[in-house]
């Protein structure tokens, strides 16, 4: 299968290509220290473009 996978070219496209689930991992004492940076990320990522559907377990 290593072969055939680096047969396969890299080809850029844009970011409004990608879907990534978000994962609630519930509330802590430390949910908000933790949700600050993943909102930063989160918000980074829509303005390229990245769909962000969130998701519950």
């Amino acid at each position: 299968m290593l072969p055939q996978a680096n047969r396969v070219r890299r080809e850029r496209m844009s970011a409004a290509h990608l879907t990534a689930g978000l994962q609630c991992g519930g509330s802590d004492a430390f949910s908000s220290l933790s949700a600050n940076p993943a909102l930063g990320v989160a918000a980074w990522a829509t303005s390229c473009g990245i769909t962000l559907p969130p998701a519950q377990a």
